[in-house]
């Protein structure tokens, strides 16, 4: 009866991937938003002067480690391995 066992579990699988895969993609999407957004509200006003004076220091120190953490979610979700389907009785899991 093994065999029944394994072949139900790989809609349940594949149902783990898409999960993993959507999660992976909007991850990319909100994290190049962010990272566009914020970088764009940091940097570009007090490089070109526009609007009040340049930011206070604090801020630009720490807005500078938000862009570079959304950049890292970002780029994590892009290479992340994936989620393989099972083709045995074990359950398929993330890496």
């Amino acid at each position: 009866m093994d065999g029944g066992f394994s072949r139900s579990r790989i809609p349940a699988a594949s149902a783990e991937a898409h999960k993993y895969l959507l999660h992976g993609l909007a991850n990319i999407v909100a994290g190049s938003i962010v990272t566009l957004v914020n970088g764009f509200l940091t940097f570009i006003p007090p490089l070109f002067g526009w609007g009040r004076p340049p930011a206070l220091p604090e801020y630009l120190f720490f807005a500078t480690i938000e862009t570079l953490c959304t950049v890292y979610i970002v780029w994590l979700a892009w290479t992340w391995p994936g989620v393989e389907t099972a083709s045995s009785s074990e359950p398929a899991v993330g890496r």
